[in-house]
């Protein structure tokens, strides 16, 4: 755990900070840990949706109870959708994170290796002794960039986040329940998809979080 300390000395300077990842292993953890409350949340959603749409499924008639069924359905689709998109999130931050990490770690050692020799060169006074050193290494330091360069370009790229879905319209906007003691329609009214339903879908929340998170740091 944690970020991996950058090396010190001349030779690291030289050589590796050049090229030191600026991205924070801890930072891309807290970020992948994020993503995953964010995917675990919307999985949970699309299960306690989709039981709701299977229990209110004999409780409506009419259009309005097709409507009210199909919006259900769209809620957790989207709930689904969400789950899916979060998760490539967590996939990409953990294939970037273990690339900084990973760099971080083959740059190091070549920093300390040639740390030493670069202290035998500076000994040695022999004209250019630490140019010779920074020759030596510096086809390693590249080849450790170059690959990393094509690991994360094949890292796993997100998803784009679904767009949410859009309210049934049965006209009146409201849905009638059936009283099961007559069999008739009870006319009491609710109004479907409002601010008093209880289907709240956490990856449109997820998303605003995402937005003003975004808009703070920029």
């Amino acid at each position: 755990g944690g970020d991996h300390p950058r090396p010190q000395g001349p030779a690291a300077k030289a050589l590796v900070w050049p090229h030191w990842p600026a991205a924070s292993e801890t930072g891309l953890e807290e970020l992948i840990a994020e993503q995953q409350r964010y995917a675990d949340s919307c999985g949970q959603h699309c299960s306690a949706t989709t039981q709701d749409m299977m229990n209110q499924r004999g409780m409506l008639i009419g259009q309005a109870g097709d409507a009210h069924q199909q919006y259900m359905l769209k809620l957790a689709t989207h709930a689904d959708e969400g789950r899916t998109h979060f998760e490539s999130k967590v996939a990409a931050g953990t294939a970037y994170r273990d690339i900084v990490r990973g760099v971080k770690s083959q740059l190091g050692v070549i920093a300390d290796a040639a740390d030493a020799d670069w202290d035998q060169a500076m000994r040695s006074k022999v004209p250019g002794a630490v140019a010779a050193v920074i020759a030596k290494y510096e086809p390693e330091v590249t080849s450790v960039m170059a690959t990393a360069w094509g690991d994360l370009a094949k890292a796993p790229v997100p998803t784009p986040l679904p767009e949410p879905p859009t309210p049934a319209n049965n006209n009146d906007g409201t849905i009638q329940a059936v009283d099961h003691t007559t069999g008739e329609e009870s006319g009491a009214t609710d109004e479907i998809g409002s601010a008093t339903d209880p289907n709240a879908d956490p990856a449109e929340g997820a998303a605003a979080a995402e937005a003003a998170q975004e808009g703070g740091s920029a």
